[in-house]
Parts: structure tokens; C-alpha cells; sequence
């Protein structure tokens, strides 16, 4: 396939099934998670062990990736989008994302709503499966803690979720 190849970067979505599809979780595709979910489990993600995943759109740096079966996915992204023509579709996947700005500042647009500026120190929480995208405004890069989760408002989420992120 052209992802195989190296052809084309895969969308997060298609991530996302894939990994559902195999129980593993996202971070588990590149960096071999090893740890599996237990009560009380702790993983530490030191600086220089994040794994990196580029789209055009994003760069992620993807946290906890020891930890093989998750129902959150959190990663830090650098939101290299400037316009929202840069997306040739929606970001959209199954469960629920929270955004909150650590750098810079983004413009997060969302089907069914006008879109929203938000600066260092603010935050998002949405329903993920609603097309969204995030872009960078103004001066400089833009930097975005997400943690993406597979499941419902109800509160249920489904072990070995990859969300994220990588929209």
C-alpha cells in the first residue's frame, strides 16, 4: 500500500482503526509498547522517548507509549497548519479529545460551529467523531497537549484505544 511504501502519511483515523483492529495502541506501532495495563500501572515519559509522527498538518510527539493497552492518548502536538484549506478533509475519529494551549496560539474549527481562537493557558473538550481541525495564528509555532479517548460522554472508554491526535 502506499502507507506501507511511504507514499502518504495516514490519517489519524485510519491509525486508529488499525490499531483497534490489532488491540495495540498507537504509540505501540513504532515504539513496541511492552507494558501492559495492570492496576496501578505508571509509565514516565522522559523528554528524549516521546514518539514522533509527522503529518502535514501536525507533528506529534506521543506520550505513554510503554503502556500497551490505554483508553487515553496523550501527545503533545506542534500544529503546523495555517489555514484550514490545508486539510483535505475533517479530522474525525470515534471518542472524545481535550485540547489545551501550551505555546502559541490556534484557531480550532469544528463542524456545526463558528470557529474559536484559543490562546496559551486555554482549553477545548469535544466530541471527536465532529469534523474538526486545528490551525496556528499568529507569530511562531503553536504547541497543543491532547489527550484523545475512545468512548462515549457517558463516561465509558475501550481498553487498547489509539486516539490524536494524530488527526
Amino acid at each position: 500500500s502506499k502507507i506501507e511504501n511511504g507514499q502518504v502519511d495516514p490519517k489519524f483515523a485510519t491509525l486508529m482503526a488499525l490499531s483497534r483492529a490489532l488491540s495495540l495502541s498507537l504509540p505501540g506501532f513504532d515504539a513496541g509498547a511492552t507494558t501492559a495495563r495492570v492496576a496501578g500501572a505508571r509509565v514516565v515519559t522522559r523528554a528524549d522517548q516521546a514518539v514522533e509522527h509527522a503529518t502535514p498538518q501536525y507533528a506529534y510527539r506521543l506520550l505513554a507509549g510503554e503502556l500497551a493497552a490505554k483508553t487515553m492518548l496523550p501527545s503533545v502536538i506542534a500544529v503546523t497548519a495555517r489555514r484550514l484549506e490545508d486539510f483535505p478533509e475533517w479530522n474525525r475519529h470515534v471518542g472524545e479529545e481535550f485540547i489545551y494551549v501550551l505555546s502559541g496560539a490556534i484557531r480550532l474549527y469544528m463542524e456545526g460551529y463558528e470557529p474559536v481562537a484559543l490562546r496559551v493557558g486555554e482549553s477545548a473538550y469535544y466530541d471527536s467523531s465532529i469534523g474538526h481541525a486545528m490551525v496556528a495564528i499568529g507569530r511562531g509555532e503553536a504547541r497543543v497537549l491532547s489527550v484523545a479517548s475512545e468512548g462515549g460522554g457517558n463516561g465509558q472508554t475501550h481498553a487498547g484505544v489509539a486516539a490524536r491526535g494524530l488527526h
